[in-house]
């Protein structure tokens, strides 16, 4: 079966001449775009479909690198010595068809022999095999985007109307028919929303008006922060700087000032409170007079640029000059805001403190109290709510404006929110339309009333609002009456509605816990808020809640029962807007292990971050909730998230990743004794080798095992294999020398090749172990239990021991003259072992076709 990734069909497409080219293979890496982008993107500069584009020599050679064997780079300038050290080099390669690209970090660039320069980023790697009898193992980066070509993405329309579709649809079909008919077209107008944008549009009027720019701001700075000119002591005394337009115009509002005038009327001896407050009454005026002559200037500087540019800005967007000079008005207030606004706050801070002061008794003030009447009763109240909710978030923005037009926006979004209906209100949703929100028809009064309740709730931060006081029995006897005497229809309807965050009452009932039981039954446990959170999921995210496990419990239960159809609770119901399940956030343990067994739940499900429950477990040290999940045979231990990182990787503290290897031993067969051995987890070293880590666990009484870790490196594997084959010349020992290096890319070591090594050392431990000869020699259990070997001591021992097996041989055994049956043998044992190995090989490609099946139904 071909795979899904079209690079991936096309290269491996037999009679495909590259691939002989490719020899040996493990110098060679594919650079494979992602099958997302592929399929997902088109070629727009040789005019060739896609899949032509992609089979093309000149595209599948250019993204099979050459990478040079170990041997050859060990004394070479490409050795790689310290992962440290090559960590932010740039690294050049070369291609196959002669080209060369560089790599830095995670970054792929194009280099010489490329038409255009394309960088692309290394997002993962994998092993390959290609679907033949004789499969060979390639190595795969997978690239963010090709690097040949010139590449676009196929826009695909969302099917949902919006207003104005139609019209810019016809907009849309009248200039492609003008095109084809050889109309002139006019070329579409640059869209430009503030003085920002217009500089980042018009490099040349940026650059001609940067310098008047700063000495503006920089001038604007001096004045409001100048400091006190040094005393006549001083050493050296500067001439005073000539004043600037700022200076200059804040020098001519103070002395045409009243309090000027009134200070020269008094005299020089007139009063010292005079004097004190001298420019208190003209800052306002001060500060105005400076910001208007600041855009007065802003605007003769834009004015003063090449007229060229200015007739290129008139004829590529749609400004005008006043819309121009608006723009350059908002631009200097943003620029200046910082300086005049704490100084406008501290001259009015008296009377803020009074208003505060008469806010402060309203705090907790109702809209039944605000003296406007509110028709449709309930219903209309709970719209009024929902609307001033709305009204008091937009007035929160205040406190973020950057500048005088962003108070007025908040201002008038405010009141717009303040005097539309609310979305929940409006029949049309239910039938699918959308339409404008109608305005509502307010009096003056009215307004100032809502106004008054939309700035009291701003400043009321829900966080601070002291404890809900226990209501009364008498108010709980009148509900009683009510819920006896409502029809359910009623109740439930009563019980789904919703406040401004999207919650209902199941979503407060961790406040009452108690309540599960009773109106379990009668609340939506799968209505979501605005975080797409159901109720059980609130109920889950309480881990301070005194009665967590029952609380949880009783909600599990009661949102199964709710559930109505007699199965397990379905938990891809329960599942936030960032893909978190149940699993993901619960913090018990227990309930981990109850949700396992009496739900129906995929425990391999991801959330936005690629991260299953087992991951969340070990990043954040739950090592109860990562002990319940692996004792579920569901759980994909070995699952990775978008950096190719497993749960053990994830791990941040050393005790819980070493109790984690300690999970994955016991989930190894054990041997007839009950001691279970292998390999539990690979990781690399910054001297760019890697160490295995060596786990060995035997039963010291009926409920404990004691285990034994030790770190081991390739080296030691492979002198524990040369040694036993000293020792041992006739027997068969497996090879687990690997001949790709998962260090090819320094700046990103291949974490697939690793894998597949501690793959092949956990086998041959397993071999050894249940080999009679192997399976009790003593440097086997050294090399499992000592964690410090002396290799020279090992040698020197094991070829003492050849030289006493060879004497042995020698004397007590007589050399074999007739080798016919020998042969006989040897001949009958090889037919059977080809038969043998020729059918594994074809159970092994049939595997292979079944994992290239999987993944591409998982890319689609």
């Amino acid at each position: 079966m071909q795979p899904l990734n079209p690079f991936l069909a096309a290269f491996f497409k037999p009679g495909n001449p590259i691939i002989s080219q490719c020899t040996p293979v493990h110098h060679h890496i594919l650079l494979v775009p992602t099958t997302e982008f592929l399929l997902t993107s088109r070629e727009t500069e040789s005019g060739q479909s896609s899949a032509d584009l992609i089979g093309s020599e000149e595209f599948l050679g250019s993204h099979v690198l050459r990478v040079p064997s170990p041997a050859t780079a060990a004394g070479g300038k490409d050795a790689v010595g310290n992962l440290r050290e090559v960590r932010g080099k740039a690294r050049q390669y070369s291609t196959l068809n002669g080209r060369s690209v560089v790599i830095k970090d995670a970054a792929v660039f194009s280099n010489k022999g490329f038409k255009t320069l394309a960088q692309a980023l290394l997002q993962g790697d994998s092993i390959w095999y290609a679907d033949t009898i004789e499969p060979r193992q390639w190595l795969v980066y997978y690239i963010s985007r090709p690097l040949v070509g010139n590449w676009e993405e196929i826009p695909v329309e969302p099917a949902v109307f919006t207003e104005g579709l139609a019209k810019k649809k016809r907009d849309e079909a009248n200039r492609e028919s003008a095109i084809e008919n050889g109309e002139p077209s006019l070329p579409r107008k640059k869209e430009i929303k503030n003085f920002h944008d217009l500089l980042n549009h018009f490099p040349i009027i940026a650059r001609q008006m940067h310098p008047g720019l700063e000495k503006l701001f920089r001038e604007f700075t001096i004045v409001f922060q100048k400091p006190l000119p040094p005393p006549p002591s001083a050493a050296n005394i500067p001439d005073p700087m000539p004043d600037g337009p700022i200076a200059t115009a804040m020098r001519k509002v103070r002395s045409n000032s009243v309090s000027a005038r009134r200070a020269s009327t008094n005299g020089e001896g007139g009063s010292s409170q005079g004097t004190e407050n001298f420019f208190a009454e003209d800052d306002e005026d001060v500060m105005r007079a400076s910001l208007e002559t600041a855009v007065t200037s802003a605007i003769d500087l834009f004015q003063s640029v090449d007229k060229q540019q200015l007739s290129m800005l008139g004829a590529t967007t749609d400004l005008t000059g006043p819309l121009v000079e608006r723009l350059i008005e908002r631009y200097v207030a943003e620029n200046v805001h910082s300086f005049l606004w704490p100084r406008l706050t501290a001259m009015r801070r008296q009377d803020d403190l009074e208003l505060e002061a008469k806010i402060r008794p309203m705090e907790f003030i109702d809209i039944s109290q605000l003296g406007i009447s509110i028709d449709g009763g309930l219903k209309g109240k709970q719209d009024l709510t929902t609307r001033l909710e709305t009204a008091i978030n937009e007035f929160r923005k205040m406190t973020s404006a950057l500048c005088p037009q962003d108070m007025m926006e908040s201002l008038l979004s405010t009141m717009k929110a303040a005097t539309q209906l609310a979305e929940q209100s409006r029949p049309d949703m239910e039938n699918g339309t959308t339409s404008e929100k109608p305005i509502l028809t307010i009096n003056a009064d009215s307004l100032v009333s809502l106004f008054l309740h939309i700035i009291i709730r701003a400043n009321n931060n829900p966080e601070d609002e002291p404890p809900i006081k226990r209501p009364k029995k008498v108010a709980m006897d009148i509900r009683n009456f009510v819920m006896t005497s409502a029809a359910e229809p009623q109740i439930k309807t009563y019980f789904a509605l919703q406040d401004s965050r999207g919650r209902s009452v199941a979503h407060y009932l961790f406040h009452a816990p108690a309540l599960i039981a009773r109106i379990g039954k009668l609340v939506h446990w799968r209505q979501k808020d605005k975080n797409g959170q159901t109720p059980l999921f609130a109920l889950c995210r309480s881990y301070d809640h005194t009665y967590y496990h029952n609380m949880v419990e009783a909600g599990l239960a009661a949102a199964t029962e709710a559930q109505g159809d007699g199965q397990p609770l379905h938990l891809d119901e329960h599942v936030d807007s960032k893909g978190n399940t149940l699993l993901h956030i619960i913090n018990d343990h227990q309930l981990a292990l109850q949700i396992l067994r009496h739900c129906d739940v995929d425990v391999n499900a991801t959330n936005e971050r690629k991260f299953t429950a087992l991951m969340v477990a070990s990043k954040y040290g739950r090592f109860d909730m990562v002990r319940a999940l692996y004792s579920d045979q569901r759980v994909d231990i070995a699952a990775k998230e978008l950096r190719g990182l497993t749960a053990v990787e994830l791990a941040k503290d050393d005790d819980v990743r070493n109790k984690i290897d300690d999970l994955t031993l016991f989930t190894m067969p054990a041997a007839a004794d009950s001691r279970v051995t292998g390999v539990v987890r690979s990781f690399f070293v910054e001297d760019a080798t890697i160490r295995l880590v060596l786990k060995s666990g035997a039963p010291a009484d009926s409920t404990s095992y004691t285990v034994t870790t030790s770190r081991r490196s390739m080296a030691d594997f492979e002198r524990l294999t040369n040694l036993l084959a000293i020792e041992n010349p006739a027997s068969w020992i497996p090879n687990i020398s690997n001949q790709r290096s998962p260090f090819q890319i320094p700046s990103k070591p291949s974490r697939a090749v690793l894998k597949d090594i501690q793959l092949r050392t956990n086998s041959f431990i397993g071999i050894l172990l249940t080999h009679p000869t192997f399976a009790t020699h003593e440097m086997l259990w050294e090399f499992f239990l000592v964690p410090d070997l002396q290799g020279d001591m090992l040698e020197q021992r094991s070829r003492l021991k050849a030289e006493t097996r060879a004497e042995k041989v020698r004397e007590e055994y007589e050399p074999l003259e007739d080798t016919r049956e020998v042969e006989q043998f040897v001949d009958h044992a090889r037919e059977m072992v080809r038969g043998v190995n020729y059918a594994t090989k074809s159970v092994a490609r049939r595997v292979n076709s079944v994992g290239v099946a999987s993944v591409g139904k998982y890319q689609t």
